[in-house]
């Protein structure tokens, strides 16, 4: 059985003993988060010529949201580096909006 959560500190100290393995994925540093982006702007045919300072702002991305950004361009196409840059610049944003508001799923009543 392989499970995940990002609300770790929700589980009991019970249920986590039922666990024999617990791998911690955190996010991106930031010369894996340059790494992935250049990788996607390669499989997108978006050019790049440099990497924009704005992504070492970045600190709660994750590969998931490329994978994301990566499916939205079949329906919305990035036009350039830039828009993908702004796209994730969102995702995170959106990201970090959400952890004010109560998590939905499992609670231990």
């Amino acid at each position: 059985l392989i499970a995940t959560t990002n609300r770790m500190d929700a589980l009991d100290a019970a249920s986590l003993r039922r666990f024999d393995l617990k791998v911690a994925l955190d996010y991106l540093a930031s010369d894996q988060l340059i790494q992935l982006f250049k990788a996607t702007c390669g499989k997108l045919g978006l050019k790049l010529t440099h990497s924009p300072p704005t992504l070492r702002t970045i600190h709660n991305a994750t590969p998931g949201d490329f994978t994301a950004l990566i499916r939205q361009h079949q329906f919305y196409p990035f036009k350039t580096a830039q828009s993908l840059v702004e796209a994730l610049l969102k995702f995170c944003q959106e990201k970090q909006d959400q952890e004010s508001f109560p998590s939905l799923g499992f609670h231990a009543i």
